[in-house]
């Protein structure tokens, strides 16, 4: 199943455009990333990810990261 486009989910300070290493880098982002998307923050790929925005990850991830789990990612970091 295809990824929504970028647009189509919430945006805020922090968003699915975001870079990881940004992310992982704010405490409040880190644990919504845990919570949705469990081993994504210790992931050994992250030294070359790191600049990669999380939508684009899901992108190349060949559907290890489901849209509906992308989308509370979304919806909580657009809180923040």
């Amino acid at each position: 199943m295809p990824l929504p486009h970028a647009e189509d989910y919430p945006e805020g300070r922090l968003s699915l455009r975001t870079r990881v290493a940004t992310l992982i880098g704010d405490p409040v982002a880190l644990e919504v990333l845990k919570r949705h998307l469990p081993g994504i923050a210790d992931s050994e790929l992250l030294q070359f990810l790191g600049p990669t925005p999380l939508l684009d990850i899901a992108a190349m991830s060949g559907g290890m990261i489901p849209p509906h789990r992308l989308r509370l990612v979304a919806e909580e970091l657009a809180k923040l």
